[in-house]
């Protein structure tokens, strides 16, 4: 792809197609079942208020953790590695909810926020309805020496800490969100 595009763009594995609504379409009705990875000048939220007027959008934040060790806190739900977030609740900031949802997801609360990391959007199908959700992330440095237990009741069955050698590994096996959170700091 160019570099001065100033367009929006899809990709499909190797094909770039301008956007149109058939192809949105074709790919939220499944007919398309590629990945659909979505290049744009303007912001993903913008991108797609415009062309999905109907999706739900949802605000969540979690964080990168790392220990004394440099390895990264991961967890397993629904057959994926993951990094602990969760939804925003009423009257919560971004931070805050980071901060709630790797203690919730992983019992481990003494956690240093070192800075903010970008932001992801992602789309996925629940109960009939599209839904775009606006994850915020934070790096954080775990100051402690309990071992993470995963939140049974929100699915979750493991909660590990990941050295740089398994990454890879675990890295196949997670959504395309956590390849662009964790992107510059592997």
């Amino acid at each position: 792809m160019r570099e001065d595009r100033q367009s929006d763009d899809l990709h499909f594995g190797s094909k770039i197609s301008e956007p149109s609504s058939a192809l949105l379409y074709d790919w939220l009705t499944g007919v398309r079942k590629e990945d659909l990875h979505v290049r744009s000048a303007s912001s993903p939220a913008l991108f797609f208020k415009a062309w999905m007027p109907s999706m739900v959008q949802v605000e969540a934040a979690g964080g990168v953790v790392k220990n004394h060790n440099n390895e990264t806190l991961f967890i397993f739900r629904n057959d994926f590695w993951d990094l602990p977030k969760g939804h925003v609740d009423p009257g919560e900031v971004h931070l805050q909810t980071a901060l709630r949802e790797v203690e919730e997801e992983t019992g481990l609360d003494k956690l240093l926020v070192i800075k903010p990391l970008p932001d992801t959007w992602h789309c996925y199908f629940l109960k009939g309805k599209w839904h775009l959700k606006h994850s915020c992330w934070f790096e954080m440095q775990y100051k402690g020496d309990k071992v993470p237990q995963p939140q049974l009741s929100e699915g979750i069955v493991r909660a590990e800490w990941i050295s740089a050698e398994k990454l890879p590994d675990i890295l196949s096996r997670t959504y395309r969100s956590v390849h662009e959170v964790l992107g510059h700091l592997i």
